[in-house]
């Protein structure tokens, strides 16, 4: 039997009451431990929501594409037939089918002309960013009779020569281009698009080659050991806007990559965008409201008159298409009554009408030999048909002798 003195009382009195606070403080610390979890979740909900991350594109062509059969087809990279440049004054994409771009887009402002940079310190050049299997060389043009034809003008990207530069690259930003064409209405179309910067804000610009079918047949010419593709026709496509309002003015265009022997408006060249966009397989502009759309030339905005410079270059496509060797002839001498600026242009002009004159030359020997041939055809026929008369000539002679015979007998 234990006896409990007052002392072992007092102390074990003390002992439950401190059992009990710590059993106490435990139960807050877990209740406000909890209570403090509730509270940062609760807060964590009320922060807005982030949309999931899109894998980038460079992800995407890692990771291998798994289908429902679990097999991954692209474990070694999707086909590629294109490749996106952009440089510091347009963005482009690259054909490696036809080695020159497919399009090329730029946004222009008044300011971004400037004359900075000089084009004499330019100088085309291969694209080293393009793989070399698909890369057009400087010996693909040489001596095709095909110019190096800018789609983003180097006029429009004087801001800085490095910039300049880069409208140089063959594969980003040239196609072959008819040297005339070339040098009269593309070029038009191309002062036109810089002249709308003096009245808009902005003005976007999206240029590219077409491969049309002629006579239902479809064959595109190449040059060069690359096979660079020459285009039946380019396109221009235009969007001006000014920062006031919210209209949009829209302009297309569509030319024959050939001689233009004749001035005409632009707007002969005008088709509707979506005309454009059929042709050449692409949407263009794809978040443009067309319906919020005006027609840039019913602004008076394409009209363009042509200068010294674009007469010139007339008359070198009108030696070029000339049907007769005096209507060659004819270009040649308003050319030279134009004046060249150097003496290698008129070389140039003199050889062209040179050439000029043997194609249609040629043409026309090629042309008589057939109409020799008939000629010969049609003797020949009306020898045999008096042979045939005389034949039956002496037949019923011979016929009528017979018969005097037989009755005098």
């Amino acid at each position: 039997t234990h006896t409990h003195t007052p002392q072992r009382a007092v102390a074990a009195g003390s002992c439950c009451s401190a059992m009990a606070r710590a059993a106490r403080d435990l139960t807050f610390l877990v209740l406000g431990g909890s209570c403090t979890a509730a509270a940062l979740h609760f807060v964590e909900d009320l922060k807005p929501k982030q949309p999931p991350r899109v894998p980038q594109e460079e992800e995407k062509q890692q990771t291998p594409l798994h289908l429902s059969n679990n097999t991954t087809p692209l474990k070694y990279g999707a086909p590629q037939s294109s490749q996106l440049m952009v440089r510091r004054g347009y963005v482009s994409e690259v054909d490696y089918r036809t080695r020159t771009p497919r399009w090329v887009a730029e946004h222009l402002r008044k300011e971004n002309l400037q004359q900075n940079g000089n084009r004499e310190g330019s100088r085309f050049r291969p694209d080293e960013d393009v793989p070399a299997l698909f890369r057009a060389g400087l010996d693909d043009y040489a001596r095709t009779g095909w110019s190096r034809g800018h789609l983003a003008p180097a006029s429009n990207h004087r801001i800085s020569q490095d910039t300049l530069d880069e409208t140089f690259l063959l594969s980003s930003n040239i196609v072959p281009q008819e040297l005339s064409m070339n040098g009269c209405d593309w070029l038009r179309l191309e002062h036109m698009v810089q002249d709308l910067t003096q009245n808009f804000d902005d003005v976007y610009v999206i240029s590219g080659p077409l491969f049309l079918p002629e006579s239902g047949s479809l064959s595109a010419q190449v040059i060069g050991a690359k096979e660079v593709h020459v285009p039946t026709h380019m396109y221009k496509a235009v969007i001006a806007e000014r920062a006031a309002t919210s209209e949009k003015h829209v302009a297309a265009f569509i030319m024959p990559n050939e001689p233009i022997k004749e001035e005409v408006p632009l707007t002969t060249y005008q088709v509707p965008l979506e005309l454009v966009e059929e042709k050449a397989g692409l949407q263009l502009f794809s978040k443009l409201q067309r319906s919020e759309c005006k027609d840039l030339c019913a602004e008076g905005a394409c009209v363009v008159e042509s200068n010294e410079r674009i007469v010139q270059w007339r008359n070198f496509g009108r030696i070029k298409a000339a049907t007769t060797a005096e209507e060659a002839q004819a270009a040649y001498e308003a050319a030279e009554t134009c004046g060249f600026d150097q003496p290698w242009v008129k070389e140039m002009y003199q050889r062209e009408l040179q050439k000029r004159i043997s194609i249609l030359e040629q043409l026309q020997e090629t042309l008589a030999l057939p109409r020799q041939a008939q000629q010969q055809q049609a003797e020949s026929a009306l020898v045999l048909s008096q042979s045939t008369a005389n034949m039956f000539a002496l037949t019923a002679v011979l016929g009528a002798c017979a018969l005097v015979y037989t009755m005098f007998r």
